[in-house]
């Protein structure tokens, strides 16, 4: 359930800014996120691009399609009283608004058979996590 998403924008200037997100889709919406301006695209390229997807395979996507899977995740942990990452606020601003990005496609499943699963990561507080789930979503 999880996927790290690297978005990037040619500023006027011909330098490139980007974001990256690491989202959790089955229950804790966007776990990490970071964002940086004024690249090269030389620096960009043998810099950024091989340091994010360095244990990942790449799988290119419709921008559309990656704004929808931030966005959702970050709408589905909602429920459950997770916040995205404090530095979204910062990272956000890669992102186009969520009213230019067109309809929702179906496809996109957050939660797993219709639930959230909790899988924990070596930064996750699991109590924390345990008791939220329980709270919001009940037992098991």
């Amino acid at each position: 359930g999880l996927a790290t998403i690297l978005l990037s924008r040619l500023q006027p200037d011909g330098m490139i800014t980007f974001g990256v997100y690491l989202v959790d889709i089955f229950c804790l919406g966007l776990k990490n996120t970071y964002c940086n301006a004024d690249f090269t695209t030389l620096r960009y390229d043998s810099d950024v691009r091989p340091k994010v997807f360095e244990v990942q395979d790449v799988v290119e996507c419709p921008v559309e399609l990656a704004h929808h899977i931030i966005y959702g995740a970050i709408d589905y942990a909602a429920q459950f009283g997770f916040r995205p990452n404090r530095d979204f606020k910062l990272s956000q601003n890669v992102l186009e608004g969520r009213d230019n990005i067109g309809p929702f496609p179906e496809q996109i499943e957050f939660g797993k058979d219709g639930k959230p699963r909790y899988v924990s990561g070596p930064d996750d507080n699991v109590d924390y996590v345990m008791r939220q789930l329980e709270q919001t979503a009940g037992p098991g």
